[in-house]
């Protein structure tokens, strides 16, 4: 199928996007075929997210990606139902994410990443996910082979490693899947894998190159154990890092623009998904693993970037009392109420701009009117302190 994008040079370093989106898991529970393969489902079930949020990432890339140290020069994506159909554009056939299907785009993915030292790699992840052992990605197909289930589960940890030996020496990888392996996944594992072997297969093989220095972090939705999660269509995540590439995951600002880097996008994500709420009041965790030698420069935008802020008070009591607010030449002030808790937001800065914090207190309170001047709002948390005497 042809690629979503199609502008590769091999001559110049450039950004290769793979996307992945898989909702439809006919082997397992509430599939067209399930009973018809693996033993059991181990509860899990049909998605909803994964392709609405696998488009998300891609369309992102699509239009508003900008690098111009490594242009776009191709974007690819495999979703369950072979359509990739953005909002308002064209309906455009893509592959299904089977697991034949899948080993082979990851090998093209790698192959145009082989290019140039210079390019960068993006690899994008949206579906079941589970760690009975190592980190296993779940294909459309997985469970289709009743006497060896688990022969169609992506072994994502060999996988990772083996594509140390592409030349690109940046390769982000986004994996948007829960990574808990319940009492019965583990037992179906043990019982139904290779009795001699690691669980899933390697899409990538070993080779017989050398292994490289490269800026690869591995961002997951959920940390290691726990589940990662949706609201509507797009998941937290998938939501969370176009926001980070778009204007709220930078490291630094050159005078003109703002640079997301391979670094700077870890953290911010890791950030901002802390600050989602779930139903039951829990917060989301995400976690960041792989080899990441030095940083790398992913996306520039221009201003203003989003900052998240946390503002507190010497003594914490004075906050119950305060009326907050920040406020910065030209830009939109902020502001909040007596609370007793630290003050959660964010602000907007265009790399210049000096802050102010206002604490108003009502008459007769403990402590007076106070004003912080001069404060600088930078990524990745804007940090502001009222203090008294």
């Amino acid at each position: 199928m042809a690629l979503i994008v199609d502008k590769i040079d091999a001559q110049v370093p450039q950004t290769h996007v793979l996307v992945i989106g898989v909702a439809t898991y006919p082997y397992l529970k509430n599939g067209t075929l399930s009973g018809k393969g693996i033993a059991t489902h181990m509860r899990l079930d049909q998605l909803k997210s994964p392709v609405p949020s696998a488009t998300h990432v891609a369309r992102f890339f699509e239009l508003h990606h900008r690098n111009p140290d490594a242009p776009l020069g191709s974007l690819d994506g495999l979703l369950s139902g072979g359509s990739y159909a953005p909002n308002g554009a064209a309906f455009r056939p893509v592959d299904e994410p089977t697991f034949d299907a899948v080993r082979q785009h990851i090998q093209d993915w790698a192959h145009r990443l082989d290019s140039h030292r210079d390019s960068v790699g993006i690899f994008y992840f949206c579906g079941h996910g589970l760690e009975p052992s190592g980190m296993m990605l779940l294909p459309q197909d997985f469970g289709s082979e009743a006497s060896d289930p688990w022969n169609n589960a992506i072994n994502f940890d060999s996988t990772y490693i083996n594509l140390a030996q592409v030349l690109a020496k940046a390769q982000l990888f986004l994996i948007d899947a829960c990574r808990n392996a319940s009492t019965e996944s583990t037992e179906a594992a043990l019982v139904q894998a290779k009795a001699a072997s690691a669980l899933g297969r390697g899409v990538f093989g070993p080779g017989n190159r050398p292994y490289l220095e490269r800026a690869a972090p591995v961002i997951t939705a959920a940390a290691s154990g726990r589940k990662a999660y949706a609201a509507a269509d797009v998941s937290y995540f998938a939501n969370v890092a176009v926001e980070c590439f778009a204007r709220a995951g930078a490291e630094r600002f050159n005078g003109q623009e703002w640079i997301v880097t391979t670094e700077s996008l870890a953290l911010n994500i890791s950030n901002r998904l802390y600050r989602v709420r779930l139903p039951d009041g829990k917060r989301l965790t995400s976690e960041t693993t792989g080899r990441r030698n030095f940083a790398v420069d992913l996306h520039r935008f221009a201003g203003p970037a989003a900052v998240l802020s946390r503002t507190t008070s010497v003594p914490p009591a004075a906050l119950a009392a305060a009326s907050l607010e920040l406020s910065a030449a030209g830009l939109v002030s902020r502001r909040r109420g007596p609370a007793p808790e630290p003050w959660e937001d964010e602000v907007q800065t265009d790399g210049h701009a000096l802050w102010q914090l206002t604490a108003i207190m009502p008459p007769g309170a403990d402590w007076p009117t106070k004003i912080e001047s001069r404060l600088i709002a930078h990524p990745p948390l804007f940090t502001p302190v009222i203090r008294w005497p």
